[in-house]
């Protein structure tokens, strides 16, 4: 009991201190250097050390109740952080607005907006993000994410000198769970994307029967000029043309995403495989709505079910799918739930099934599948490829900064295999994929 008290205050203190603290860590390094020679001035009656350690002391003090006096100023005013520009993976431009217009500083300090927090990027992997960009009266925030996942942020409004030698707090913070979409994967990098056979319905019916079918029997409020006086004279009565029906059904092909490994360890490699087959999911989702618009989709992540038919459906679903992580593999056939799909539409009899070289029960169950073709698109190690060069390459930190915030996951590789050869009644796509990273 005692000892869950003293957690208590200490947790309560350091968010004390690290509200209040008014040095940034080169102030707090240059505070301590003056008393340093402040102390060593004293010891060896030292004036010019007594003086200098004096003005940079007082110099510190100065900016320090500057910069409180400011943020007690504006403790009260109106700050509006705008998060509702979707966050993508590997895409730079990306910003989010900051909104402070009563907040006006004085010379030689600014408005510093700061950001941080973990993003999980796999169920045992989290990567650090932080960021402090200065504003004036607000601006955008440029944001950059190497990485899918659900980025825990906490952000908050503080005001610098423009030395870097201060800081104080001021506001509340903002606490918000974004999800970070996975990236756009260029189309060139999608191996042969094109209408799929099967899903396309040829029918040759003669032009007497569309004739007939697209003509009724006249009836008092009809339009003069849709009249067919032709086949009226023929026919001894007053027909007229009504507006064709389409022939095209919608119809609906079931997708399942395979995010299976029998061990929950998270290295670089399976961190970019998930990844990459993320991005090549997302892009087969999009690429058959634009060929096909009359397509739904039947998704099957995890044992769940979702029902996709317009492209705003499948830009919602990215963000569901920026939190799916490897996951043990479930009991034999648990992973596939079957159905025909969408109510009043069509089962093409098509399967497409996305998957990683670390999902070992792959092979077993797909043999349960007996209905239907099966198509197969996953990634592979490139080491492992018959021609051992790769199709695709990932880089997981394209820049020297994200380096600094890894975790543990940064440190663990695994050794290349070669996923099971399977024989599937359709198409089997498999790209080799090689993960740097940087």
């Amino acid at each position: 009991m005692w000892f869950r008290a003293f957690r208590g205050r200490l947790e309560k203190a350091q968010r004390f201190l690290a509200f209040h603290y008014p040095l940034t860590l080169s102030g707090s390094v240059l505070c301590g250097l003056c008393l340093y020679v402040l102390g060593t001035a004293f010891a060896t009656r030292n004036p010019y050390g007594f003086v200098l350690s004096a003005a940079g002391l007082f110099t510190l003090g100065v900016l320090v109740a500057l910069g409180r006096v400011q943020a007690r100023r504006f403790d009260g005013a109106e700050t509006i952080w705008d998060s509702s520009a979707p966050l993508f993976a590997r895409v730079r431009g990306i910003r989010h607005r900051l909104a402070a217009p009563g907040v006006r500083t004085l010379p030689f300090y600014r408005l510093h907006f700061c950001l941080a927090g973990p993003v999980a990027v796999g169920r045992q992997a989290v990567q650090r993000f932080w960021l402090d960009t200065p504003g004036r009266g607000g601006g955008e925030i440029p944001l950059y994410f190497p990485l899918c996942g659900v980025f825990h942020a906490s952000a908050h409004l503080k005001v610098k000198d423009i030395f870097g030698l201060t800081r104080s707090r001021f506001g509340s913070s903002w606490q918000r769970q974004l999800a970070i979409r996975p990236a756009l994967l260029p189309d060139r990098e999608f191996f042969q994307i094109e209408a799929l056979d099967g899903l396309e319905e040829k029918t040759k019916v003669k032009q007497s029967d569309i004739e007939r079918y697209f003509m009724r029997e006249y009836i008092p409020g009809d339009r003069v000029r849709d009249i067919n006086w032709k086949a009226s004279s023929r026919l001894q009565e007053l027909v007229t043309r009504i507006a064709p029906v389409t022939q095209e059904k919608t119809q609906v092909i079931t997708v399942l995403f395979r995010a299976i490994r029998r061990d929950g360890r998270e290295t670089v490699q399976s961190i970019g495989h998930l990844n990459y087959v993320k991005s090549w999911f997302l892009l087969f989702l999009k690429v058959l709505k634009k060929q096909r618009s009359e397509l739904q989709f039947r998704v099957v992540v995890g044992g769940l079910v979702r029902e996709l038919e317009s492209e705003e459906d499948i830009a919602k679903f990215a963000e569901e799918l920026s939190g799916v992580f490897f996951e043990p593999p479930p009991v034999p056939g648990g992973w596939f739930v079957p159905g025909a799909g969408a109510s009043g539409a069509q089962s093409t009899g098509d399967f497409f099934v996305f998957s990683t070289p670390y999902d070992e029960t792959l092979a077993a169950d797909l043999s349960l599948m007996t209905m239907g073709r099966v198509h197969l698109f996953r990634t592979g190690f490139a080491e492992k490829a018959s021609d051992g060069k790769a199709d695709a390459s990932v880089r997981l930190f394209p820049d020297w900064a994200h380096l600094l915030y890894p975790s543990g996951w940064f440190l663990r590789r695994d050794r290349p295999r070669k996923a099971p050869s399977l024989t599937v009644s359709g198409r089997t796509e498999e790209a080799a994929l090689e993960v740097k990273l940087v």
